[in-house]
């Protein structure tokens, strides 16, 4: 004679299961894309002039001296105002974009744990993206020079402000 009692145990380990998959799909869904856990959303940029000890302000707010290094949102892009005394200003734009190997390995990595929702996150967090160029490395002129930087901000750009 068979009882209800062995239906309850699989239902019991049925709802078990079931809390168990909730449980894992929304640390999944918390933990955030693959790039943004191994890049995260911001890098260190690096400024360097020739000669250094130039002025450097961001359009972040943040400025400082060269070498200059300084933590930016890795999906920013970011104008910088360059200046020396005895040397013509300079005012130009590294750029963020999207860094295909850190897209890709992203990506393959993301198809294992929910591929849409995690490559969202990396688009949002800007864990994909890499500022071109970093580091950037300027000759400044002297401002006797005739001759002018060949640097400028892409058309279309604008700041972004603190």
């Amino acid at each position: 004679m068979t009882t209800s009692r062995p239906c309850i145990q699989s239902n019991r380990s049925l709802a078990q299961i079931i809390a168990g998959l909730t449980l894992a799909c929304s640390l999944l869904l918390l933990h955030g894309g693959c790039a943004s856990i191994v890049r995260g959303g911001s890098e260190k940029l690096m400024i360097q002039t020739s000669p250094s000890g130039a002025s450097v302000r961001l359009s972040t707010g943040q400025s400082g001296t060269t070498p200059f290094e300084v933590e930016v949102r890795r999906k920013d892009t970011i104008f910088v105002s360059i200046s020396k005394a005895g040397y013509k200003p300079l005012e130009t734009a590294v750029i963020s974009s999207i860094d295909g190997a850190s897209l890709g390995i992203g990506t393959a990595a993301n198809l294992l744990f929910l591929p849409v929702i995690n490559d969202i996150v990396d688009y949002q967090t800007g864990a994909n993206y890499s500022h071109k160029p970093n580091p950037l490395v300027v000759t400044l002129i002297p401002e006797t020079s005739a001759e002018n930087y060949p640097l400028v901000a892409p058309p279309g750009s604008t700041p972004k402000t603190p």
